[in-house]
Parts: structure tokens; sequence; C-alpha cells
């Protein structure tokens, strides 16, 4: 091989970013899928992933400029996640939308026919027919607390995307004196001022225009605070560009646990390669290493 044609031939980066590993055939994104032994995730895995998402969102997601939010799938709460979510939720304010798998409709309720044969034994109820892929939005800013107590399970999902400067509270102006009074001491008034102004973020009605299409006459369709797709590997390399150009004009990254690819899934607008290589070494170096068995 001459020295240009050495040049011109793509370096192979798969070693580098390893766990991940990359889909190169793909080029309108950049995709990469990290294997799991199972879902619940083993601690040690999931210990890794910790690490990894916190470093990942201080390097590369606030170089980019990006905010991220944390949405974790209804299906998954039971039984594993059903008293640690109750608990939480009383605090963290989530907010109920749709995830949606490409292209598809939201579950009917069971008509007066398919119930009498539930109840008679005909039919067996199978939960998930007739439930939408409901998601709890985090209003509360708290990734590394929501992260440890739900990640793992098979239904949280990440997104990066611009800020949104309508978001931002102006600041409370109470006094320290007044901060001294019980209501203060028992209320984050901080957290819920934060929380209140958060609401109003504008990725929520934005996604709705773009994903729910075919959607808007059903009866649940304007109590639904935002849409958001559901995606497995396949769907990246089988879904046309101009959907999956709508899902990065809501977010830059998206990163999934799927248990259909049986592994997290990590899709960028962005080439952050070098990047991720850098972040990957010094985690590597510091005998952070990612147990796959």
């Amino acid at each position: 091989m001459s020295e240009q044609e050495s040049r011109l031939t793509p370096i192979d980066r798969t070693r580098e970013v390893l766990p991940w590993r990359r889909a190169t055939e793909l080029t309108d994104c950049f995709l990469y899928w990290l294997p799991v032994k199972s879902f619940p995730v083993p601690a040690a895995q999931k210990q890794w992933l910790l690490v990894f998402l916190e470093r990942f969102g201080e390097r590369i997601v606030k170089k980019l400029g990006l905010r991220s939010e944390v949405f974790l799938q209804m299906k998954t709460l039971y039984p594993d996640l059903m008293d640690p979510f109750t608990l939480y939720a009383q605090q963290a304010v989530p907010l109920v939308g749709l995830i949606r798998r490409p292209g598809a409709p939201i579950p009917k309720a069971p008509t007066p026919e398919e119930l009498q044969d539930i109840i008679d034994g005909k039919k067996k109820y199978v939960f998930n027919e007739y439930m939408p892929d409901l998601a709890y939005w985090f209003v509360k800013k708290a990734p590394k607390v929501q992260q440890q107590l739900f990640l793992g399970h098979g239904g949280m999902s990440i997104i990066s995307l611009q800020p949104d400067p309508k978001t931002v509270p102006p600041k409370l102006m109470i006094s320290k004196k007044m901060r001294e009074h019980p209501v203060f001491q028992a209320i984050d008034v901080d957290a819920l001022h934060e929380q209140t102004f958060a609401m109003t973020d504008d990725f929520q009605e934005k996604s709705k225009k773009l994903l729910g299409s075919g959607l808007e006459s059903h009866p649940t369709y304007p109590g639904l605070r935002f849409i958001l797709p559901l995606l497995e590997t396949k769907d990246f390399f089988q879904q046309p560009k101009e959907e999956k150009a709508k899902w990065f004009e809501i977010f830059q990254i998206y990163f999934a646990e799927s248990p259909a690819d049986k592994g997290m899934l990590l899709a960028l607008q962005s080439d952050v390669e070098e990047d991720l290589i850098e972040l990957l070494k010094q985690m590597r170096d510091e005998d952070l290493r990612y147990p796959e068995r």
C-alpha cells in the first residue's frame, strides 16, 4: 500500500471505543451499543455505567453546550422499582408522557366483548397489550440520584438537548430572616421554584408536534406532556432519514436501556468519538474496566 493510500484509509477505532461498539455502517448519525449480562443489570456493570454517565455528562454533554433530561418507563416499575419510585416521586415531580415506538399507535382499551372473554377465561389478560408505553419525566434535575435509584431495569432513557432559556427561573427575593421561618425549613422553596419553571420546557410541545402524527384524535393525546421515541438498534437502520431527523430535532444525544438489544444504546448527532475515546482511556487508566461477564 502506498503512503497516499495509507493516509486515506479510515482509522479503525474499534478497540479504543470498547466496551462500546459502534455501528460504522450508519452515516447519518453515530450509534454505539454496550452489552449487558441481563436486566436487571448486575451491580458491577451498573456501577461502571454510573461512573461513565457522570463523566460523559461532564466532559461531552457540557462541551456541546447541552443539558440532559431523565425519563423512566412506567412498565418497568413493577415489581422492583415500585417502592423506591413511590417514595422518590413525592419530591421529584415526575410528569407523564408517551415513549412511542416509531409509527406505533396508542393501544386501545379492551372492548366489552374482550373484557367478557377475559372474565370468562376465554382470553388471557396481558397487561402490556392494552397499556401504552408511558414514561415519567423527572422535572427535578438530579440525574446522579435518579440513575442510582432506577438505572439497570430496562426502562431509563436520557436525552441531551439545547438549553431552553424559558426554564431558567428568576432569583427568589427572600431574605435570610424569612428563610429561617419553619415553613421554609420544611419546604424546599427554591427547588419548587426551579421545578415550576422547568415544567414550561419547550421540548414537550415540540416533541408532540414532531412525533405525534396520527395520534391527535386519541382521547389521551391532549393530556400527554411529551412524546419521545422508544428506540432499538434496528430503528436506526430501518427508519427513513426523515424520521430520524425528527428525533435529532428534539435532542442531540440519546441514551437508552434496550432489553431487545440486550444492552445500552448511545446515539449522537455529532461526532464526539475522540472525546469518547479519551474518556474511556481515562477510565481504563484508573482501572475502571467494564465487566462484560
